[in-house]
């Protein structure tokens, strides 16, 4: 058998196999620096789906990166700050990769014969003489002015933030009139500060998990030898964790940072299981043999409950997120890593430090234990002799949550997600609230010929169309609208005047919305919305689209950051359904194969019942769906199972000893709920720790988590009992203890 190999192994060569994990402990060090941050589209849409190809073609094709410098100054029309702009904006022109400049200063050099305004009043003249949209654009207010920098198109992500880094350095090497303060902000930028923000929220939040775990072992486990030897093994098995990702490729990214605290909780309940059952064991034998006896029979058992809790990290490859995924794939690795850690760690521990247990304890602690079990003992008696009341009511506020799930909102914005005083989040902020959304709705217009006659005129008479039908639509750009600029307002009558217009059309312009003869671009300015009224409005247009056909050979699709964001609403609403069904699936099929018992299938019910819960806590509590809630159900069936099937196994190992399931229910709830209760009470803790997060988004995956967990604790302790009783014979077993009780009164009253 193999878990007895590896205890024989573990007793012989205790030393070597500690250099073994010494030398796995380093390799992971090493592989951690191969770790990097992600943020961006990549975590969000799945590049090799159809969307994903068609948001890399639009990006790479007509998008470049920008920045925007906002600019606070007493007065923006000041010539002294206009000279010190110009010269700002010319050292800004002449960085690397930096495709063009727009300021006020060139902008009213360019109607001015080349030269700045000589006064306040000069300039205010020739503010007068701007285009409504270019005056609002870089002259928001009287005391703001923003500098808009575009990056060379189809340069690399790395590339673009050096150039930020550049700007910046530019800005830091000037010296500005007095008042006046710049910012960098941009959509490069935001995702950078995120970048960093996370990697600093990750290192708080395993610091403070781990912290969280040791004070509440400290406390729970005061009579347990090296008390906190589960927290070591788990930060081995975190370092570990880092490690395979780093050798993989795998990045960090908002998905990733929720799962580790997570996989904090589930490792310490292996450790805690592995070093409670080794403590007991060498209470009665010599180490060696104490050792061996929880490999073999404590190792089986957690792979067991680890394998369940695997069922529902797998359900969550089918979400078409990759931040999803990637939750799912990293959490597969580090409860691996970590149950790996736990088995060859604590006995090798044992065994060179010669571990002894405590003097069994004695006081008022063990009294409060004492009458804890008691407590779960009655109440699973009672609740043996009465499941179907108990299952009624568990059953009814499920269905009331899985009724009231569809009401929960869904958010999809990224700037909900990120710490609310992001400096870069701020001045996005400010900067959106004053000219307006910064992400336009892009519709990429693909085909032979997307500069032909008729091309043209339906790209034209369609913006006209959806412009007029939809006010949350501002603005309409694309070649067709450049064509008529540069044509005297009107579309030329056919194939040449089109060709003569676009010749007319600048490049730097044009490029932007024309590629070649088979990409278009037709942009939507909106107002700023929130994501539900965007997605609302995309289907909406792509609706006129379908009434106003476009000509045969062209397809028209919905892009950008607009439609990804969107598109994580349907997404979200579809994935989080499939991947809780397809866990319930995987975990029946598992139970049913590895068990083979009719109450094998018990676990199903209590995990029916708390993912119902979780849906009213939601709600309750006002947390919305999120990439990462969205996940919860099949996250819950994973973690959840590990107590109900350690339940259902203790309930087997006392059919098997008394050959009666109510007595076995009584029994297996008084010896096992006191440890599944301070497992759960410490993997809360490992939990809770997300709470912490500056991460809306991650704090409330936080919380949802938690709730989980005192569910998962409440679905194991009381309806579980009553599932067993109901699946496993319980009920019809009471009955005869009934009237068997009920007889011999009656004979002792004779």
């Amino acid at each position: 058998m193999f878990f007895e190999r590896v205890a024989s192994l573990l007793v012989k060569y205790p030393r070597q196999v500690a250099l073994v994990l010494l030398c796995l402990f380093l390799l992971g060090i090493v592989g951690m620096t191969g770790v990097s941050m992600e943020t961006g589209s990549g975590t969000y849409l799945d590049k090799s789906s159809r969307e994903g190809v068609i948001y890399d073609s639009y990006t790479e094709r007509f998008l470049s990166d920008n920045a925007v410098l906002l600019v606070k100054c007493d007065d923006p029309l000041d010539p002294e700050f206009l000279s010190f702009l110009d010269r700002l904006e010319t050292e800004v022109r002449e960085v690397r990769n930096v495709d063009s400049v727009q300021a006020l200063p060139d902008v009213l050099k360019s109607i001015n014969h080349g030269r700045l305004p000589g006064s306040r009043a000069e300039a205010e003249m020739l503010l007068g003489h701007l285009p409504e949209d270019l005056k609002e654009r870089l002259y928001p207010s009287n005391i703001l002015t923003l500098v808009l920098v575009d990056v060379k198109q189809g340069v690399s992500t790395d590339v673009s933030r050096g150039v930020l880094h550049n700007i910046q350095s530019v800005i830091e090497s000037e010296s500005p009139p007095a008042g006046v303060s710049i910012e960098v902000t941009g959509n490069t930028a935001f995702d950078e500060q995120m970048e960093e923000e996370l990697s600093d929220s990750l290192a708080v939040l395993i610091i403070a998990a781990i912290g969280l775990m040791g004070v509440t072992l400290a406390v729970l486990f005061a009579s347990m030898s090296h008390r906190l030897l589960p927290a070591l093994m788990v930060a081995f098995g975190m370092i570990l964790t880092f490690g395979v990702m780093g050798f993989t490729g795998i990045n960090l990214n908002l998905g990733v940072v929720a799962a580790f605290p997570v996989l904090l909780g589930l490792g310490i309940d292996y450790a805690i299981q592995f070093q409670a059952r080794l403590d007991e064991e060498s209470r009665r034998a010599p180490l060696p043999e104490a050792v061996r006896t929880t490999i073999v029979r404590t190792g089986p058992a957690i792979l067991a409950a680890m394998a369940a809790t695997a069922m529902g990290f797998i359900a969550m490859f089918i979400s078409p997120v990759p931040m999803v995924k990637s939750f799912g794939i990293v959490s597969l690795i580090g409860i691996t890593c970590c149950y790996g850690v736990t088995l060859l760690g604590i006995p090798v521990y044992a065994l060179l430090r010669n571990y002894t247990p405590k003097p069994a304890a004695s006081g008022r602690a063990v009294e409060m234990k004492e009458k804890y079990d008691r407590v779960l003992s009655e109440i699973a008696g009672k609740i043996a002799k009465n499941p179907v009341p108990v299952l009624l009511i568990a059953a009814f506020v499920a269905y009331g949550g899985v009724v009231a799930d569809s009401s929960i909102p869904i958010d999809t914005n990224q700037n909900t997600f990120v710490p609310p005083e992001m400096p870069t989040k701020l001045s996005l902020n400010e900067v959106t609230g004053m000219v307006g959304a910064v992400r336009p709705l892009p519709l990429l217009v693909q085909g032979e010929g997307v500069d032909d006659y008729e091309t043209v005129v339906w790209m034209d008479q369609f913006g006209e169309y959806t412009l007029s039908r939809h006010p949350e639509l501002t603005g309409v750009t694309s070649a067709a609208t450049l064509i008529r600029e540069y044509n005297g307002g009107v579309l030329p009558s056919d194939q040449a005047g089109i060709d003569a217009a676009l010749a007319r059309v600048p490049q730097e312009e044009l490029k932007g919305y024309l590629s070649g003869h088979t990409a278009a671009v037709i942009d939507l300015a909106t107002v700023d919305m929130e994501m539900g009224a965007q997605d609302r409005v995309k289907t909406e247009v792509m609706a006129d689209v379908g009434w106003m056909r476009p000509p045969p050979g062209i397809e028209v699709d919905p892009t950008g950051d607009y439609d990804m964001f969107t598109s994580l609403i349907a997404n979200i609403a579809t994935s989080k359904a499939e991947m809780t069904y397809l866990g319930f699936v995987l975990i029946f099929a598992y139970l049913v194969l590895v068990y083979r018992k009719r109450y094998a299938i018990s676990p199903i019910i209590p995990l029916v019942c708390i993912v119902g819960w979780n849906a009213v806590g939601m709600l309750v509590l006002g947390i919305n769906y999120t990439p990462m809630t969205a996940c919860l159900g099949s996250m819950t069936i994973g973690v959840a199972s590990e107590y109900t099937i350690l339940m259902m196994e203790r309930y087997g190992e006392e059919m098997r000893e008394h050959g009666d399931p109510h007595r076995a229910i009584r029994e297996g709830v008084q010896k096992v709920g006191t440890a599944i209760t301070v497992s759960g009470l410490v993997t809360a803790c490992g939990f809770s720790a997300l709470v912490l997060s500056n991460f809306q988004i991650i704090a409330n995956f936080g919380i949802t988590t938690v709730i989980a967990v005192g569910f998962s604790l409440i679905g194991a302790i009381i309806i579980m009992p009553a599932a067993l009783a109901v699946v496993g014979g319980g009920k019809r077993r009471v009955e005869v203890e009934t009237q068997q009780g009920d007889a011999a009164s009656s004979a002792d009253g004779v």
